[in-house]
């Protein structure tokens, strides 16, 4: 049985499931940001010389997403596989924000998706690391672009330093402040799914434990639905009248089991003690004490009559000897 500190484990460890439409969202939103942006270019008078780098940046965008989704069926670490993929998107979108003017990139606010995917996919501290990560990568470019040591690719300080200053201090609180409100709406809804898992575990032990008893019980068992048809029938059940679940499912018990008056009952008054017989394929004459009870479903819905038999016929014999 999962006990809570295996969900819990569990809860910080990515599925393949959530990986994989992790991927999948990745991509879409990289064709629409770059595809978007590259044809912005290409119909535009201006930055003409940036739609090849975006072509390549998409293309190698395609070709990580693809080696990924090959590697993730093999993948057992998929908390480690995780945190690379984050760490790709941060390098990916600062080579973005490099090819697209640095401090007047438009693409700045992708590092903020990268921030709230690592939130719903790792720990809140690491998607705290993820925010540094975001501000030092950006930072790292405002610097460089400020004291022009990015002129090769045609990165110079055009702006102001108040325009730099700012644009890392807004950007640095907007990472943090992600990273925190995510992390902390990740870990509500991881909660919410660990408490909904525990209930299911529970259930399904609950079904096993009562599939186990009925199966092993010494009395005949058989629930009746309001049609007067037979929709259970445990293993007692088969030994005593020789038929099988398959022989007398959604049958009409009044068919099968013509010696017990129960299809002409009143199914909501419970009957404690009462005898009648069943002849079985053989021939053979049985005599059954049963007793029937009311079944009712979790919100109290009649679902039909629950009746519980045994075999009489020796202890009848023995009697009357």
């Amino acid at each position: 049985m999962t006990t809570i500190e295996d969900l819990k484990k569990q809860r910080l460890q990515p599925d393949n499931r959530s990986l994989t439409w992790y991927l999948i969202c990745r991509t879409a939103v990289i064709t629409f940001l770059l595809g978007g942006a590259a044809i912005f270019y290409l119909k535009g008078s201006v930055n003409r010389s940036l739609i090849p780098p975006l072509f390549l940046l998409i293309g190698v965008s395609y070709a990580e997403a693809l080696i990924s989704a090959l590697l993730l069926k093999k993948i057992e670490n998929t908390n480690f596989f995780t945190q690379l993929q984050i760490v790709w998107d941060l390098l990916f979108v600062s080579a973005l924000i490099l090819l697209t003017g640095g401090v007047e990139s438009v693409f700045s606010f992708a590092y903020l998706l990268i921030i709230i995917s690592a939130s719903f996919l790792l720990s809140r501290r690491l998607t705290v690391l993820a925010a540094a990560c975001a501000v030092i990568l950006f930072g790292g470019i405002l610097d460089l672009q400020f004291f022009n040591y990015l002129h090769f690719l045609n990165l110079f300080r055009s702006s102001s330093d108040g325009t730099f200053f700012s644009a890392l201090f807004v950007h640095a609180v907007a990472f943090f402040i992600t990273a925190v409100l995510s992390g902390t709406l990740a870990d509500k809804w991881r909660r919410s799914e660990e408490q909904l898992q525990r209930k299911t575990i529970d259930y399904d032990e609950l079904d096993k434990m009562n599939k186990t008893i009925l199966s092993h019980i010494t009395s005949g068992l058989m629930l009746i639905n309001p049609d007067g048809r037979i929709r259970s029938f445990n293993r007692a059940a088969t030994v005593i009248t020789g038929l099988s679940l398959q022989d007398v499912y959604d049958q009409e018990v009044g068919q099968m089991f013509p010696g017990l008056p129960i299809g002409s009952m009143d199914v909501s008054i419970p009957l404690r003690r009462s005898e009648g017989y069943f002849i079985r394929s053989s021939g053979e004459r049985l005599i059954l004490g049963y007793a029937t009870t009311p079944a009712k479903g979790n919100q109290g819905e009649p679902l039909g009559v629950l009746v519980t038999f045994q075999d009489l016929t020796d202890f009848k014999k023995l009697k009357k000897s």
